[in-house]
């Protein structure tokens, strides 16, 4: 019998990805931040074309500094 307890899931999507991933916690707080730009521009994105790795590269400007 399998037990689905609230406290056995990951508190963020950092946490997720640190435990399934073994991500660094820096590594996994950089994702999330670049996920989570994509998302507010998300048709833009969709309408581009490139790479996966392309987001990488691209600045992004965090709304708390501006």
């Amino acid at each position: 019998m399998v037990v689905d307890r609230p406290a056995s899931w990951p508190s963020s999507m950092v946490a997720w990805l640190r435990g399934s991933h073994r991500l660094g916690s820096a590594e996994a707080s950089r994702l999330v931040k670049v996920a989570r730009a994509l998302r507010e521009q998300l048709p833009a994105t969709a309408a581009g074309s490139g790479s996966d790795h392309q987001p990488e590269s691209t600045p992004i400007a965090d709304p708390e500094s501006t």
